[in-house]
């Protein structure tokens, strides 16, 4: 398993995307449900953490698949 620079560039950048995607989405929901800000900040972290641990098992087992999505340069 290879980790450089690329490979951690890409898979901050996945978890800050995922983070943001669900705390927003959390946030949106709130104002219908009665979920503290504070709350949707900790629930966020959870997929960003499987985002990151989903990166690293996929260097893991198929080594050197940045994905095209990624702002990382190759």
């Amino acid at each position: 398993m290879t980790i450089d620079r690329t490979f951690i560039i890409d898979a901050v950048e996945r978890a800050v995307a995922t983070y943001m995607q669900v705390f927003l989405g959390l946030l949106i929901v709130s104002g219908v449900t009665d979920i503290s800000t504070v709350k949707v900040a900790a629930v966020s972290a959870i997929p960003a953490g499987l985002s990151v641990l989903k990166s690293v098992l996929a260097e893991r087992f198929a080594p050197g698949t940045v994905s095209p999505a990624s702002l990382a340069p190759r």
